[in-house]
């Protein structure tokens, strides 16, 4: 795209910063930051490069139409399928679920290419008719598909649906098989999914905390043993804090049991970004007092087999009513990525792969990276109010009930007295549905009050080796007519340097635009105030930013 005359211009001078502590003019044999695109909306572009190994898109569809940006078909069968007769397995039978038709196992697993599973075991249109004949039990439910669920922490039945499992997975080999990813347990509820509408509704009817407790250790266990040096294949489907009415913060902490057991875990919430997913221990995830989210990158879900896994695709579908998909879709992602997920579920036209297709492509670059490996770093700078924990109210942080940011290798410090941001006005509320709360998607400076910066931390490990190599530091800012602003960096050599200055257009009445500026020779020591690398400041008007990336230009 071609640059506008004045940002042609601005290309070409370099402003030296003479504000910030520990400032070192820069000498004209040095090189130049320079700007090399400016686009209006979000910029997505990367350099090439390929995906991270155990990371990628999965979707429902087993057939050979399966489009062909989803690397994982799926691969589901019932229990009542596969076990027609106790101790048996069926490889020839078809069986229904959640009004899919499913193929017989010979056929699924005749397909060469590679999948992910589940096994849909609780329903009692899932489960074998034989098992209340064995197992005198209630069923529980229904759910809210009209589903009703046997009992599967039942003392009869869990020892026939862990039998069940372990034919599945060692009898007919899933477990060994490379084409198998991961698999969703323990086959429980709507959804496969660990819903404690159906726990509640067991206790309700006599089921104690004390023997839901043991079950789930056991269920924990029976399956890590079952899959042995699998067990990293297993994906736990609950959720930290779960929303259980009977045994409250008793089971808050059991998704993270499932970490610590050798599983990986999923949540399938993401499209609500605010609520209810920044304090999450079992993604290693928690809320500081400062009111960020501190991620721990050494967490035991991180260790390059396991799956921290999310679906994004319920935006204006399963009850939600997104007034405005892209920015949904975009912020859904964005704390995906946050969490460190390796790999989503997509629905291709639910999703919007095609109508957001440059921001999907950079998220498949994005997926399961670690900071050294990482093609770039990034802050999204907002305020956003997690009503999960506005209305508990027994955690408070600085802000409370808003969190700042999302981070990923980049942290936005407040530093006082001239760096402390504020909210900007970009405003979205109740969306995709009121549980999501109030976001303020951009933070800005307050020059009335002499508060012209904001400050960025790169983490160290993202340049490691390569701190010197040149970079993209790419801003996605409000454009005011009238308004200047600059970013100021530590170079290599150990001087502070600043980038062409960026002035609005002469039209501009707020809408995004992201400038790309080349540094040739970044050396983020933590010199700058507050311990950062990166200072955006306001030198006309105030400046307000949504968006900030450092991209690796170096492989």
């Amino acid at each position: 795209m071609r640059l506008s005359r004045h940002v042609a211009a601005c290309a070409l001078v370099l402003l030296v910063a003479g504000a910030l502590p520990g400032a070192v003019a820069a000498t004209h044999a040095q090189a130049q930051a320079v700007v090399t695109r400016s686009v209006v909306g979000d910029d997505w572009s990367l350099p090439p490069g390929a995906p991270a190994a155990n990371s990628g898109f999965f979707s429902e569809s087993g057939s050979a139409d399966l489009d062909s940006r989803v690397e994982l078909r799926g691969f589901d069968l019932t229990w009542r399928q596969i076990q027609p007769t106790r101790g048996s397995f069926d490889g020839g039978a078809t069986g229904s679920a959640q009004d899919m038709d499913l193929p017989s196992f010979d056929e699924q697993n005749a397909d060469p290419r590679p999948f992910w599973m589940r096994l849909f075991a609780s329903g009692t249109s899932w489960a074998p008719s034989w098992l209340a004949q064995r197992c005198s039990y209630t069923p529980v439910g229904p759910d809210y598909d009209g589903e009703r669920h046997v009992p599967i922490w039942d003392p009869c039945v869990w020892p026939e649906l862990r039998e069940a499992w372990r034919e599945l997975m060692v009898g007919q080999g899933l477990r060994s098989d490379p084409r198998l990813k991961f698999v969703y347990v323990p086959g429980a509820f709507t959804w496969v999914e660990f819903d404690y509408d159906m726990i509640d509704t067991g206790a309700a009817q006599g089921l104690t905390f004390e023997a839901y407790r043991d079950w789930h250790a056991q269920m924990l266990g029976d399956l890590v043993a079952i899959m042995g040096d699998y067990s990293y294949k297993l994906v736990y489907t609950g959720e930290d804090y779960p929303f259980s009415d009977r045994f409250k913060d008793k089971v808050a902490l059991f998704a993270r049991d499932a970490v610590a057991a050798g599983m990986g875990i999923r949540t399938g919430i993401t499209e609500l970004f605010n609520f209810h997913l920044n304090e999450v221990p079992a993604y290693g995830t928690t809320i500081a007092t400062n009111g960020h989210l501190v991620t721990d990158d050494d967490w035991m879900l991180f260790d390059g087999r396991r799956v921290a896994g999310t679906e994004n695709e319920c935006y204006t579908d399963c009850g939600f009513k997104s007034r405005n998909p892209a920015y949904t879709v975009k912020m859904s992602n964005l704390k995906a990525l946050q969490l460190r997920m390796n790999w989503i579920y997509v629905v291709p036209d639910a999703s919007r792969l095609d109508q957001l297709a440059a921001h999907w492509r950079w998220v498949r670059r994005e997926l399961g990276r670690r900071p050294e490996n990482a093609p770039d770093a990034w802050v999204a700078l907002r305020d956003a109010e997690d009503v999960y924990w506005r209305d508990r109210g027994d955690k408070k942080w600085k802000g409370f009930p808003y969190v700042r940011n999302l981070e990923r290798w980049i942290v936005q410090r407040d530093v006082a007295p001239s760096g402390i941001a504020r909210r900007g006005k970009l405003r979205h509320s109740n969306d995709p549905l009121e549980e999501n709360g109030t976001a303020f998607e951009s933070l800005r400076t307050n020059v009335a009050l002499g508060r012209r910066w904001l400050f960025l931390d790169v983490d160290e490990r993202f340049l490691g080796a390569a701190a010197s190599a040149p970079i993209e530091l790419k801003v996605t800012y409000r454009d005011f007519a009238g308004t200047a602003w600059r970013a100021e960096y530590r170079a290599a050599g150990g001087s502070t340097r600043s980038t062409p200055t960026i002035r609005g257009t002469a039209r501009g009445t707020g809408r995004l635009r992201t400038v790309t500026f080349r540094i040739p020779d970044p050396g983020f020591d933590d010199r700058l105030a507050g311990g950062t690398d990166i200072a955006l400041r306001a030198l006309k008007g105030d400046l307000e930013a949504s968006f900030v990336r450092v991209v690796k230009l170096a492989p």
